[in-house]
């Protein structure tokens, strides 16, 4: 339990760094297939709008709620910002997952979870927002009302078109999921 906890919080340390610095990383490369059974990697999900990208944890019943959630905000932000997931589970597996949950968006596989973890993210329905350059603009551990907010602020300060959408459905306390690496069964 205390290497878990000395873990978790270095592994934390190491993700503030990320959100405090992001807008100067480059998301990592990657080759992933999708539940709409296309590949994609950074330079085709971010060609011409930025991407806000959300984790799943595999058997997390969180899930559920940060996708219909996410559903919505697919539909709101149409044309102005693409909503993606990532889930760590193999392509056959995150197929049935979006279906099950009836995603909008297209879920990326990363079944072994090296992409995840190389975007810092901890637990299920963390997030960050990809730049069309493919810079990480921001990194949120959850989200609520106020990380769209957040969003839609870091948008509008690099230039972009404001958003303005209505995120009253959002919840407003901060919504986490399950932690990466934690047995799901």
């Amino acid at each position: 339990m205390k290497l878990h906890k000395s873990l978790l919080s270095l592994t934390t340390l190491v993700f503030g760094s990320l959100s405090a610095c992001a807008g100067e990383m480059t998301a990592p490369p990657f080759s992933a297939m999708a539940s709409d059974g296309k590949h994609y990697n950074v330079q085709s999900l971010t060609s011409g709008q930025p991407v806000l990208m959300m984790f799943f944890t595999a058997g997390c019943p969180h899930n559920a709620h940060g996708i219909e959630d996410m559903n919505r905000l697919t539909k709101l932000a149409a044309g102005k910002i693409r909503i993606v997931g990532m889930t760590n589970l193999d392509a056959k597996q995150t197929k049935q997952f979006a279906r099950n949950h009836h995603a909008k968006f297209p879920i990326l596989s990363d079944s072994d979870g090296k992409v995840i973890a190389k975007f810092g993210a901890l637990a299920g329905l963390d997030n960050v927002l990809i730049l069309p350059n493919g810079k990480l603009a921001k990194k949120w551990t959850g989200y609520n009302q106020t990380t769209v907010g957040d969003v839609e602020a870091e948008l509008s300060r690099r230039g972009y078109p404001a958003l303005k959408l209505n995120v009253a459905y959002l919840p407003k306390d901060r919504q986490s999921g399950c932690a990466f690496g934690e047995d799901m069964k």
